[in-house]
């Protein structure tokens, strides 16, 4: 999760949404400046100012934000846009319903892209609402954020969009609600895409500090179950010690349709033992496991590494 400062103090800001000279809103307090840390608290109104100063918002026809009005899935597109410059990269694909429409353009790329579905009956629907966990899945698509967080189901999220709304949670890019399904208003998206404008900006700067990387690769077998390899691969600039409170090294756990229906360690036991592992800048540490018992099916993995220093994925696989 982004740190935007080492110090946390309430301002008000006067006629301006630009913070003051000492203060930080883009992640410099990490970069040794001799500056004071402040963390700006603005208003939502604010945040739609300062985010429409630099184009990615320009509110309507008058001007104002109408932060209570509800977000349309073509405005999303628009604002994804504006800050990632999709149609730059992505010619677009068309739609029946998006012909002639202001934003086909932007619709087109966005969806091209992968940060926005196609409706259930294959038109886009440019005026319908956005929810909060589309609005989750669109950013951290955008931004490309890894699935580092253990895979939840929420009662109050859709199956396919839990993962993208524990994501956005984790990262700072989204705020705890009620019902995450429910229709995301023009207040909910400014706060989002402002927290998203921050992250992209520390990003891009490199500020990110490299980690332990997970991945796993799972193999089908021919005669049945599965076949998982486990890599961690030290990405930082220096080697890494990896302390370990007894024998184990690796973790997971398996869901199917949101229900838990296979846990690693819950059969074992392992060794009492305090192992330190040193790897190097580039080298990985590599388990493998099988699993013999898993019918056909769409499955949903956690994984981690069981050492002081976190290291989690998450993977579907069938």
């Amino acid at each position: 999760m982004k740190k935007l400062g080492i110090g946390l103090l309430s301002i008000m800001l006067l006629g301006s949404v630009t913070a003051p000279a000492s203060a930080s809103v883009d992640g410099n307090c990490d970069k040794g400046e001799e500056l004071t840390c402040l963390e700006v608290k603005m208003t939502v109104e604010e945040k739609f100012e300062f985010l429409k100063e630099l184009g990615i918002f320009q509110g309507k026809a008058d001007g104002k934000s109408y932060l209570e009005e509800n977000m349309t899935r073509a405005q999303l597109a628009v604002v994804l846009d504006r800050m990632f410059q999709l149609t730059d990269l992505y010619q677009g694909v068309s739609f029946e319903d998006t012909n002639n429409h202001w934003a086909e353009n932007e619709i087109g790329a966005a969806v091209e892209a992968g940060f926005i579905k196609v409706s259930e009956d294959g038109n886009f629907n440019p005026n319908d609402t956005v929810s909060i966990e589309e609005l989750a899945f669109a950013l951290v698509s955008a931004l490309e954020i890894n699935f580092i967080y253990i895979y939840r189901p929420l009662e109050n999220s859709s199956l396919e969009y839990a993962q993208f709304v524990v994501t956005a949670l984790g990262e700072g890019l989204l705020e705890e609600a009620e019902d995450y399904r429910e229709a995301a208003l023009r207040s909910d998206f400014v706060q989002v895409m402002y927290q998203a404008y921050n992250y992209k900006k520390e990003a891009d700067s490199g500020i990110v500090a490299g980690s332990i990387e997970p991945s796993v690769n799972v193999t089908k077998l021919d005669s049945g179950g599965y076949e998982f390899e486990f890599t961690f691969t030290n990405q930082t600039e220096t080697e890494q010690s990896l302390i370990f409170h007894g024998g184990q090294r690796f973790e997971y756990e398996i869901f199917k349709d949101g229900e838990k229906i296979y846990h690693y360690s819950a059969d074992k036991s392992f060794t009492m033992e305090i192992a330190e592992i040193i790897v190097k800048q580039g080298e990985s540490l590599t388990y493998t496991d099988t699993l013999l018992d898993l019918e056909d099916g769409t499955y949903t993995m956690n994984y981690w590494l069981t050492a002081d220093q976190e290291s989690r994925g998450t993977v579907t696989f069938e």
